[in-house]
């Protein structure tokens, strides 16, 4: 007998199962060493992001402001560091004047195809069913519901489609040709 494969560790506790599996080739007397490990890597909170609109920026605005500074007042006596620090905070106090944004919650449980429209149509969903339930679920009320609701599943389903359609292109275009 002979030890080619092993699974080394100080943490015995950590493995939920392991052993040896029989060869799949009938003439290999390989045996397959396994192990499966109870590790859950929790997902990275939420966080926020803004995003800016440059296609809708005050652009001759940005430029008068940039043109309008004194920059050698503004960056004498300053070394480098200090030059570049009061420079970006300059730029972007400017920019946030002058470029519309938005500060996006990012929550990397949802799915690449969970945008805002897809959020937007399920929260619509939700409302109109809340509607039908309280209102005596009424027949109209569950017909506008059925109507909403095939259409959040048809939004739900164009979002998903063009997210793995974008995959797929993508990955034809990282295999060797």
């Amino acid at each position: 007998m002979t030890c080619i494969d092993l699974i080394i560790t100080d943490q015995p506790n950590i493995f939920l199962e392991y052993g040896i599996h029989p060869s799949l080739d009938k003439h290999c007397e390989h045996q397959i060493v396994f192990g499966e490990l109870n590790i859950s890597l929790p997902s990275p909170p939420p966080y926020k992001k803004t995003v800016w609109d440059y296609s809708k920026a005050n652009i001759p605005t940005i430029r008068n402001c940039l043109k309008e500074t004194n920059w050698l007042s503004v960056l004498q006596d300053l070394n480098v560091d200090q030059m570049a620090e009061v420079f970006t905070n300059k730029l972007i106090r400017i920019l946030k004047a002058n470029v519309p944004s938005r500060v996006l919650s990012i929550n990397n449980k949802d799915p690449p195809w969970i945008t805002r429209q897809v959020k937007a149509a399920v929260k619509r969903k939700r409302r109109v069913f809340r509607k039908f339930m309280n209102s005596g679920r009424k027949q109209e009320d569950w017909e506008n519901f059925n109507i909403i609701r095939n259409g959040t599943s048809r939004i739900v389903a164009k979002q998903r489609n063009s997210i793995i359609v974008t995959l797929v292109k993508n990955y034809r275009i990282l295999q060797p040709v």
